[in-house]
């Protein structure tokens, strides 16, 4: 599959050409490839600029030259059962083909290599990444900025189309104040998101993440006392 060169007459003709490829180099035959020369698709050069390879071929790239072991762990974890490997590979390409620029490609990548390394479920990966193809690049960046704030966030345009995506949500109801003046608060897929895909590389975001996760675990102080009939609290 490697070695073959894809005729494509038409753009009508390049999704197909492209697809069949692409998801192959993503199965666990081609996972452990040591570098892309051995295993890129070689494509007539009228094409090269095919905003659909451009992005794949970047995607690709990011993985394997990471670590070629999160390569591994990746295609390991997503594709290898036989069953569903094809329409997962599929699913991906369809999400990095929305992308709207390389970044969101590379938040792509932190998703995936999160996966591959058992840190997110396979549904909560494909969630991520439904998130990350569909919401403004800028909204994003901006999501990014605020999500360590321990406070609350006045809505604005960016919040109210954040929250369309599930990324914040609002405190409670103000009756005094419009519905884009609310206060919000990082919701739990936004702290997957930015935790799995846009801030993986940010090692002061993660202690910040690393700390709200204490402080969920910190057990209820025990009490002896004990309900009895009527509802009253008793000391055994």
């Amino acid at each position: 599959m490697a070695d073959e060169i894809i005729e494509l007459n038409d753009v009508g003709e390049v999704l197909d050409g492209l697809t069949d490829p692409m998801i192959e180099l993503l199965l666990p035959e081609q996972a452990a490839v040591l570098s892309l020369a051995h295993a890129a698709l070689k494509i007539p050069g009228t094409i090269k600029d095919y905003c659909l390879y451009q992005k794949f071929h970047h995607f690709l790239a990011a993985i394997r030259n990471n670590d070629l072991q999160d390569s591994v762990k990746f295609s390991s974890q997503l594709f290898n059962d036989e069953k569903t490997a094809r329409e997962n590979a599929l699913r991906l390409i369809q999400y990095i083909d929305k992308a709207e620029t390389l970044t969101v490609v590379d938040y792509m990548v932190n998703a995936s290599r999160s996966a591959g390394n058992g840190l997110i479920t396979e549904s909560d990966y494909y969630r991520i990444l439904w998130v990350l193809a569909n919401a403004y690049p800028e909204d994003l960046h901006y999501f990014r900025s605020i999500a360590g704030s321990e406070g609350s966030v006045q809505g604005n345009t960016r919040v109210i189309a954040l929250a369309q995506f599930g990324l914040l949500i609002t405190e409670g109801i103000d009756r005094n104040r419009s519905i884009e003046n609310q206060d919000y608060r990082v919701t739990s897929l936004g702290m997957m998101v930015d935790k799995y895909a846009l801030s993986l590389n940010d090692e002061e975001r993660w202690e910040y993440w690393k700390n709200c996760d204490r402080k969920r675990q910190v057990p209820k102080p025990k009490t002896n006392l004990t309900r009895v009939e009527g509802g009253t609290l008793i000391a055994p």
